[in-house]
């Protein structure tokens, strides 16, 4: 078990590192999601302790709580039907594509389902366990879109931004 765990850090490392070379913004967090992905398409299994997990989401839900400024709820509240707007829309599309792919047996079962409902990844892999579904195929497939949407806004961020932090800053990367 510790030896997968060392192979799962080093490919991470590898991985991330490629990644933050080519300039990517995230590439430190689609670094380790990649290579958890690829160890899990090669049948790898790996344990995390409940109370490492826990500790884990609390550090995140700090992290993303410590970064929301007065401005950010001031722009929310002055927006908020376009913010709404836009998650309802993004609900109804992944909806009847989920009710289409499922309905056009795409995919078995409710995969189609539980696969294309946005947010809340670990969540939906949970729940179509629960429910009976394959939940390695709906895991693919949320964490696809996961890596998808963490790849193209770092791009967009690089290229309509122009630079941010890291190796982007100094001169290199994805802009001239």
């Amino acid at each position: 078990m510790i030896w997968r765990w060392a192979v799962l850090i080093a490919l991470s490392a590898v991985i991330a590192g490629l990644l933050e070379v080519v300039g990517l913004p995230a590439g430190l967090l689609l670094g380790p999601m990649v290579a958890a992905v690829v160890l899990a398409v090669r049948g790898w299994s790996l344990t995390v302790p409940t109370s490492a997990f826990r500790g884990a989401q609390a550090a995140v839900g700090t992290l993303i709580a410590g970064s929301i400024t007065p401005g950010i709820v001031a722009t929310v509240a002055d927006h908020w039907p376009v913010f709404l707007m836009v998650n309802f829309v993004t609900l109804a599309a992944s909806s009847v594509l989920g009710y289409l792919l499922s309905r056009w047996q795409v995919l078995p079962g409710t995969v189609a389902v539980w696969g294309s409902t946005p947010g809340a990844a670990s969540a939906m892999v949970l729940m179509a366990q629960a429910y009976g579904a394959d939940s390695r195929l709906v895991a693919v497939m949320t964490y696809t879109r996961v890596v998808s949407v963490a790849v193209v806004a770092s791009v967009l961020a690089a290229v309509m931004v122009g630079g941010g932090a890291g190796i982007m800053s100094r001169g290199r990367g994805l802009h001239p």
